[in-house]
């Protein structure tokens, strides 16, 4: 059950930003995490080269805490239920704010929000079940069968915060959560941010009109991220596999062609991490997902 590693770093456009990918795992043990952290537009608008951007440092922090406080867990014995599996991405969103703390980011600032942040999933097989769980856009696939089913549940929170941002700009109220300082300072595009990190990031109080949570979220340290948490467990079956990737490898991970070739011909070889790379090139082709940063981590059960 050797794990089969990916990682792109961004292209075309988006080849000057910062690495925001890490992964890391344990391959004894059967502990793999993968986190990916965004670079705010906060900071690529209104703020000069080098940015201030810490993603790499809250995505690497999140992966290696992960592995750290899940071997002690199995070495104590007191990973035994989905509340121990939440506690240790609890612990890992504590070892964020001790980051933030160092870096002297200051919470509910709406002027400064481009905290060290992180978003992260984490898992563990052991005896036969794999324990998953982390905050969306990481994700884990369970494929299982001839026709590749995925079998790992997931509730995909971060699609109704999305949807949300979709309705307050079609009424034009984005302006309505963009600080009197930061007015002016950020592109047209990119005004949906303030309302993306001020309002709707790990806020349990985010409701739309209809009463449904709509926050989203993400590893900065805040205690609001507890209620974002998704955690699961699954018996797993011989044949089984198992993937854990950033968003950037969503649209490639949809294609059923490429997860075929995928699955039937990796390699930890330079040759093959070369061949699908290109592959990946050609399957997204001018599409903005080509350029986005990509890590996987492949096993089979």
């Amino acid at each position: 059950m050797k794990p089969f590693v990916y990682h792109e770093n961004p292209a075309g456009k988006g080849s000057f930003s910062k690495i925001g990918d890490a992964w890391a795992l344990n391959e004894k043990l059967k502990i793999y995490a993968v986190a990916d952290s965004p670079l705010r537009c906060l900071v690529r608008d209104t703020k000069e080269y080098p940015f201030d951007d810490y993603g790499y440092c809250a995505a690497t922090t999140f992966c290696e805490s992960f592995i750290k406080y899940t071997e002690a867990f199995v070495k104590d014995q007191k990973l035994q239920n989905i509340n121990s599996f939440k506690e240790i991405l609890l612990k890992c969103n504590q070892n964020i704010k001790e980051l933030n703390d160092k870096l002297g980011k200051e919470y509910n600032d709406e002027n400064n929000y481009d905290l060290a942040e992180t978003v992260g999933m984490g898992a563990i097989i052991i005896n036969n079940t794999l324990y998953y769980g982390g905050v969306e856009d990481c994700y884990v696939n369970v494929l299982r069968g001839e026709e590749l089913k995925n079998v790992a549940e997931w509730r995909e929170q971060i699609e109704k915060a999305s949807k949300y941002i979709d309705v307050l700009s079609e009424e034009n109220r984005l302006k309505e959560h963009i600080p009197e300082e930061l007015k002016g300072k950020l592109k047209e595009e990119n005004q949906w941010e303030p309302c993306w990190c001020n309002y709707l990031r790990n806020n349990p109080q985010a409701k739309n009109e209809q009463g449904s949570l709509i926050g989203w979220g993400c590893f900065t340290g805040e205690e609001g991220v507890s209620t974002f948490i998704q955690t699961y467990s699954l018996k797993l079956e011989k044949g089984d596999q198992i993937l854990l990737f950033s968003d950037g490898m969503i649209p490639v991970l949809r294609n059923s062609e490429f997860c075929n070739w995928l699955l039937k011909n990796r390699s930890n070889s330079f040759y093959f991490q070369l061949e699908m790379r290109e592959k990946i090139q050609s399957y997204l082709k001018d599409t903005p997902d080509k350029d986005k940063e990509k890590t996987l981590i492949l096993l089979t059960y």
